[in-house]
């Protein structure tokens, strides 16, 4: 039989590794707290106003989530806080987020992927994942991940590499996180 832990608690102990402890002010309530609610008062219209929009127009995920913030007060906030297994703590701020991703995808568009293709990422809960997955998104990729899949590199058509989870049509795979520090060994 499996235990059951009531939300809120911490499951440190069960997995081997310590709760995060937060001082009292960095600690955030839930955005969704009345899932009914939530649902009853929703507006497509209202969702669109809280939306920055690209400055030339149209939309993109990744500007939203990351580079809005980097141009604004919010610039020097952290934006991505990973503890790694080993120890110790990595942060980027958005500005630092900012600028890693704008790396990565002038790294895709260097070696000629365009926008509409498909990018696949396979890599652990590293901050490398997000630079990746945001940094493709800026690049107007279609964005997806595998699992089961060895750690390779291709830029070949996806006729000569086909991933058996279905990745079929992606001319880009990257599942090296050392790629995204150093791109020119593509």
């Amino acid at each position: 039989m499996t235990d059951t832990v009531p939300v809120g608690t911490s499951t440190g102990a069960t997995f081997g590794w310590s709760p995060i402890d937060k001082p009292q002010a960095e600690q955030v309530r839930a955005n969704l707290i009345d899932y009914d609610r939530a649902c009853l008062e929703f507006s497509w219209e209202q969702a669109r106003s809280e939306l920055a929009g690209l400055p030339d127009g149209g939309l993109n995920i990744a500007y939203e989530a990351v580079d809005r913030h980097a141009v604004g007060p919010a610039r020097d906030t952290p934006a991505l806080r990973w503890l790694p297994a080993a120890g110790g703590e990595v942060v980027l701020t958005y500005a630092e987020l900012a600028v890693a991703t704008n790396r990565f995808a002038n790294v895709l568009r260097g070696i000629g992927i365009r926008r509409g293709e498909r990018v696949c990422v396979l890599l652990g809960r590293t901050p490398e994942l997000y630079i990746a997955v945001l940094g493709a998104l800026k690049a107007g990729c279609v964005v997806g991940g595998l699992l089961g899949v060895r750690p390779q590199v291709t830029t070949t058509p996806a006729a000569d590499h086909r991933a058996s989870d279905g990745a079929v049509g992606a001319r880009f795979l990257n599942t090296i996180a050392e790629l995204l520090q150093h791109p020119e060994q593509l």
